[in-house]
């Protein structure tokens, strides 16, 4: 069977029409793995803003470890720039939202006000992932689509940040945890990223490193920030992310085509290949999140009622060989 690298790579056409028009804001956790506030009523805060906001369609969530296990040079910068004093300290972009063990639960409406508030101003550029995945060679490769802009005196960077979710790490008091979207390196050689271009039409830039061995690949996403300098400071002024592009990548052979029927109806794909064999299939939507995996053998039915609409794409696997293929989920 012919080798082949089965990349299902979302079309710049389709993402870039689902870039946001407004704003979208970082929530942002500075921790450690050895601070006990951290990993109590801090872990709390986490989880329920992670629970309301992890699809990234409203704001981007981030764990920042500026120190303890989880330390990388990329988090210790964006703790500074954030000015971050103590730990656990959240920010919603670079405010400190002074939340604490006894008010962190009345913060909630707080920052669904800022997150509105945000998503109302008009951003220095729209930005949206073209496409991202990881390729033959291990590389992470991102192209980033920037609107076109008139920054006038303002002076920006585009950053783009790999962080990698459900990270096995002790935590204390609680032990060995699940820590979510752990922000991990930069792809650039500055930590706020290169200067973005002004333009007056739309620009796609590649961005490209590495894989790391110590990360997962199908836990890594990306999310792209535009700063504002002010004076030595850099303020983020917006933000785009996609999560899981291992799953968006693969080096696989791919499954004869002619062997599998997959076909999306109002609230359900139904699948059927021809061949008594088990079978994985993962149903993955627009921004590369996992929303459905199961094994089946021949025939299964993915509930999609409660999707929401847009280009949905499905991976089936058996072994070492897969197929791939977009579909558009119409809710």
């Amino acid at each position: 069977m012919k080798r082949i690298l089965a990349l299902t790579i979302l079309s710049l056409s389709f993402l870039f029409a689902q870039a946001q028009q407004s704003k979208t804001p970082v929530f942002s956790k500075v921790t450690a793995t050895w601070c006990p506030n951290c990993g109590s009523w801090g872990w709390d805060f986490m989880e329920e803003m992670k629970e309301m906001y992890n699809d990234g369609q409203e704001a981007v969530i981030l764990g920042v470890h500026f120190s303890g296990n989880l330390q990388n040079p990329t988090a210790q910068w964006f703790s500074d720039n954030l000015k971050s004093l103590g730990q656990p300290v959240f920010f919603v972009n670079n405010e400190d939202l002074n939340a604490t063990r006894n008010n962190w639960s009345s913060k909630i409406p707080e920052i669904q006000a800022k997150f509105e508030e945000i998503s109302n101003e008009q951003p220095g550029q729209l930005l949206s992932f073209a496409s991202a995945y990881i390729n033959e060679d291990n590389e992470i490769v991102a192209n980033v689509t920037k609107s076109s802009s008139a920054f006038g005196s303002d002076e920006y960077y585009l950053g783009v940040y790999v962080f990698e979710n459900n990270v096995e790490e002790n935590q204390s008091p609680i032990g060995l945890s699940s820590h979510p979207n752990v922000l991990r390196d930069v792809i650039s050689d500055n930590f706020w990223g290169d200067l973005a271009q002004e333009g007056s039409s739309d620009i796609t830039t590649e961005y490209k490193m590495i894989l790391d061995s110590n990360w997962d690949a199908n836990n890594v996403g990306l999310v792209a920030i535009l700063w504002k300098k002010v004076d030595n400071d850099y303020i983020i002024d917006n933000s785009a992310v996609i999560y899981n592009i291992g799953l968006l990548s693969s080096g696989f052979e791919l499954i004869d085509e002619d062997l599998v029927d997959i076909k999306s109806f109002s609230n359900q794909i139904e699948i059927s290949i021809d061949a008594n064999e088990d079978y994985i299939v993962s149903l993955i939507n627009p921004l590369g999140q996992l929303v459905d995996k199961q094994t089946f053998n021949r025939n299964t039915i993915i509930n999609t009622s409660s999707l929401v609409t847009g280009i949905y794409t499905v991976h089936i696997s058996q072994g070492n060989q897969i197929i791939s293929k977009q579909l558009f989920v119409n809710n």
